[in-house]
């Protein structure tokens, strides 16, 4: 009787355990095959590139991404991070856009002849590290709620992130204040006058009062 009970228990145990789990999935950020999207063609992306329409396999375009967003010098680990961010940004922005700009108001990308002209000498062992990268990450993006996430990304924080309320306007769960205390060790400060400020931003600075 006593090893039933104890049999009883651990099954009891387990099956919690896996609810647990699939809630947790079905609920919260994780990693998962794009492939779930049907509705979405993940094999090309179509590109506005200096002008010109180009028509990208999707690991092309996201090695041309992370070459672009992050230096190539970072840790694998690090690229691999970029990989998936890279690639769920681009997803979720599919989902309501057929043509991707490639500047900074989506993602930054360079093709392999700007690549050749920053890395020099280092090109191939770069290219050959991001694809690496990029390969070792292929179909992955991460969701919530099954759903692709809107990844946005940023280089560098003041000691914490901002809450997507605060930045787009738009509550998102997985966008909250948290602590980046290590971005606090890298900082830098640097005194501009008001004129300096506004001609970096490109913005009109005549009502703006410092």
């Amino acid at each position: 009787m006593i090893i039933l009970n104890k049999k009883l228990l651990i099954t009891i145990i387990l099956l919690t355990i896996i609810y647990i789990i699939s809630f947790f999935q079905r609920e919260t950020n994780f990693i998962m095959p794009k492939n779930n999207f049907k509705d979405i063609d993940i094999t090309y992306v179509d590109i506005n590139y200096k002008d010109k329409h180009l028509k990208l396999n999707i690991d092309d375009y996201i090695i041309g991404v992370v070459a672009a967003e992050m230096p190539a010098s970072f840790e694998e680990e690090a690229l691999k991070a970029q990989s998936i961010a890279s690639r769920t940004y681009l997803i979720n922005t599919m989902s309501t856009s057929n043509l991707i700009d490639t500047t900074t108001n989506n993602q930054a990308y360079i093709d392999t002849s700007t690549m050749k002209e920053k890395w020099g000498s280092d090109y191939l062992k770069y290219y050959n590290k991001i694809s690496k990268c990029v390969k070792e990450t292929k179909d992955k993006i991460i969701i919530y709620k099954n759903k692709p996430i809107k990844a946005f990304y940023y280089s560098m924080s003041n000691g914490y992130t901002e809450s997507s309320l605060n930045v787009f306007n738009e509550q998102l769960d997985y966008l909250n204040i948290i602590e980046s205390k290590w971005d606090k060790d890298n900082e830098e400060t640097i005194t501009l006058s008001k004129e300096e400020f506004c001609n970096k931003l490109n913005i009109e600075c005549s009502n703006i009062t410092i």
